[in-house]
């Protein structure tokens, strides 16, 4: 009776020393089950802002060409409301980029988690930085708009006026007033080849911005 109580005594210690080994291994899988499920919980969360974030980043990259200053003027309206709505989900971005951090920091926490909240990092500074760039692109090209409409109008005046000099050449028989009015038409026709140069270059040069698609 004895010898089997004694028995009993051993499998039973036998079998408590096999659970207390055992528990590790039980608490390190689940703390991994654990971590797994928030994580996959958390990229859950992340896929529809970054869906809305590339949507936003498709709007602000899309190529556009204008043909007047008042189409430029539309679209710079256009890319204002891409820039409210990316300013309106700032907030949202980081309360779920700061929660994603602490995930990350903890043990276990699985790789593709890191990786999930860079790629998310990276495409909100991207999109944001595009955004900022092309409302100063939009606001560069209508000045340019601006520029290239006045220059055109004082190009047009300097060439009138370089035709007037043309047209008021005349026969001068007088010699010493002949000299002096050539002298003068000389003089004349250098400071209105300058102005119309400086106008040329920079007609040219706003039209050169005009070209470029923003």
């Amino acid at each position: 009776q004895e010898e089997k109580k004694g028995s009993a005594d051993d499998n039973l210690v036998k079998i408590f020393t096999r659970f207390e080994s055992l528990m590790p291994r039980v608490n390190e899988t689940k703390l991994v089950t654990d971590m797994l499920w928030k994580s996959y919980e958390f990229t859950d969360d992340l896929v529809p802002l970054m869906e809305f974030t590339n949507e936003q980043l498709g709007a602000a990259t899309k190529e556009v060409f204008t043909g007047s200053v008042s189409q430029t003027e539309e679209i710079i309206e256009k890319h204002t409301k891409t820039i409210d709505k990316l300013e309106k989900k700032t907030k949202e971005v980081k309360d779920i980029i700061g929660k994603g951090e602490k995930l990350a920091a903890e043990p276990k926490a699985p790789e593709f988690l890191a990786k999930k909240l860079d790629e998310m990092k990276l495409l909100w500074k991207t999109t944001n930085d595009e955004a900022k760039k092309r409302l100063n692109d939009l606001k560069g090209n209508s000045g340019a708009w601006n520029t290239f409409a006045d220059k055109c109008s004082i190009l047009t005046t300097h060439v009138s006026t370089a035709k007037k000099q043309i047209n008021d050449v005349r026969k001068i028989y007088a010699i010493d007033l002949a000299k002096s009015d050539h002298a003068e038409r000389v003089r004349n026709s250098e400071s209105i080849k300058g102005e119309i140069d400086k106008t040329f270059t920079a007609v040219y040069e706003a039209n050169s911005i005009l070209q470029i698609p923003v």
